[in-house]
């Protein structure tokens, strides 16, 4: 697995070189994958890789390193105000939200993202910054028993 790993490692940053700012677009690394291949003595490709396995190199891939730098930022800004959030009295969904992105973060440093959980992220993300109205306000409206 590691050797599959750098290897695809190793051909995100090939694209990443060729389209540094911007990158491909989504879900168009498989499109350019086969233009940084190399042959590798010994080795037999039998199917194009469809994943960077990784979401910081899919971010990089899919939107350069502009897209990098807004996610990144981003991320700093949840976790900064789920963090500064966590000890107030009404916020504790922002903490928890803030530590489901953090999980989620981990994960896909390492981890084909799937789209099954991809959204789990997003949704920490949307708890985070509506603070303690995620925790009353909506459910409330919602109807929820017990709220």
């Amino acid at each position: 697995m590691r050797h599959v790993t750098g290897s695809v490692a190793h051909r995100v940053s090939t694209v990443v070189r060729s389209h540094p700012l911007l990158g491909v677009g989504p879900d168009n690394f498989v499109a350019v994958y086969g233009s940084a291949r190399e042959a590798v003595p010994g080795s037999v490709a039998v199917t194009a890789e469809t994943s960077t396995h990784s979401w910081v190199l899919k971010t990089a891939t899919y939107a350069g390193a502009l897209g990098l730098a807004a996610f990144l930022l981003l991320v700093a800004t949840i976790l900064l105000r789920a963090w500064r959030d966590a000890g107030l009295e009404g916020h504790e969904s922002s903490a928890v939200a803030g530590v489901l992105a953090v999980a989620l973060l981990v994960q896909g440093v390492v981890s084909v993202s799937d789209v099954s959980t991809e959204w789990l992220f997003w949704l920490a993300v949307g708890l985070v910054a509506a603070g303690p109205v995620a925790a009353g306000g909506v459910v409330r409206a919602v109807g929820v028993a017990g709220c």
